[in-house]
């Protein structure tokens, strides 16, 4: 710290505790009135310069806020750790019920006689509720977006891929294998993997689609799982 001329050590502590510098913990110089700093900065020759007070201010201010922001990004590169480490090598069992709209639909006939008559394409969109687990995991899917994209053909075989969007934007991502029944279908899946904490899951499990109408969908699903 820079003082104008030499001065004893009972007005440098003077100095050091002067209302300008600290203030609750932070600056406060703009706010503070100049008499409240009393000799130390009116009689001379104890008197700081002005602009060398704002720069210590500014430097303390800017110090501390740097100090701040790192203890904040250490504290939450922890807590990321943490939750990573929790997830790895979990297994659990994922339970959902499932809402979906049809929002495409292609059929292409075969020739007359053909026994598998058609073969067709689609595409449904809906929501995913979590229903019976409580995995941090499983936790994550619960009101997730749910994509499927599936071909089937007139004799009632089919085999879809599913995705799921968890709120903070992460990927699962599923293929099923269906047979017709009389409400739907069903058949069993099989997980292929995803982003961020859905990274190298593995795993199967089994699903049961029901129509509501001719575009609204159930559907029950369930699957064990693995994390690496």
């Amino acid at each position: 710290m820079r003082i104008e001329r030499t001065v004893g050590p009972r007005v440098a502590n003077s100095f050091r505790s002067a209302p300008f510098l600290t203030l609750g913990g932070r600056s406060r110089l703009n706010q503070v009135n100049p008499r409240s700093v009393g000799h130390l900065w009116h009689r001379w020759p104890y008197r700081i310069s002005h602009e060398r007070a704002v720069a210590l201010a500014n430097q303390r201010g800017i110090a501390m806020k740097t100090m701040r922001k790192s203890m904040l990004c250490l504290a939450a590169g922890a807590l990321l750790s943490v939750s990573a480490t929790a997830m790895a090598g979990e297994r659990g069992k994922f339970q959902g019920h499932a809402v979906l709209e049809s929002t495409k639909f292609t059929e292409y006939k075969a020739m007359d006689g053909h026994p598998m008559k058609s073969a067709m394409a689609g595409e449904l969109d809906g929501l995913i509720f979590l229903n019976g687990s409580n995995a941090a995991l499983d936790r994550m899917l619960d009101r997730a977006h749910y994509h499927i994209v599936w071909v089937g053909d007139g004799a009632g075989g089919g085999y879809c891929m599913k995705t799921f969007t968890s709120k903070e934007g992460h990927k699962l991502f599923l293929r099923c294998d269906s047979k017709a029944t009389p409400t739907g279908s069903a058949g069993t899946v099989t997980l292929l993997g995803g982003t961020g904490p859905f990274t190298g899951i593995k795993g199967k499990g089994k699903f049961n689609f029901v129509g509501v109408t001719d575009r609204v969908f159930w559907d029950d699903i369930e699957w064990d799982w693995e994390t690496p």
